[in-house]
């Protein structure tokens, strides 16, 4: 809703040496304590508040892996 994507802040990540891939704290809000509800990709019941956590966190990594990948940065989590 606030516009934050992962490309603004790549360029703040280390990009070699022992700290390769940090140096930023990714964050995300509205789809992790709400991830049952429809405008976030869940089903619109509470009940499916589980798998919708699981949704949710599995898109958030994947679409930090893609960035770092994007900025040639070294992904530092597996």
């Amino acid at each position: 809703a606030q516009g934050g994507k992962f490309e603004h802040v790549m360029p703040l990540v280390w990009t070699e040496g022992e700290y390769a891939g940090r140096g930023a704290l990714w964050s995300t809000s509205r789809a992790s304590n709400f991830p049952w509800m429809t405008e976030y990709g869940g089903s619109g019941n509470l009940a499916d508040l589980r798998p919708g956590l699981e949704r949710a966190i599995a898109a958030f990594r994947h679409n930090e892996r893609v960035a770092y990948e994007a900025a040639s940065v070294p992904y530092p989590w597996n």
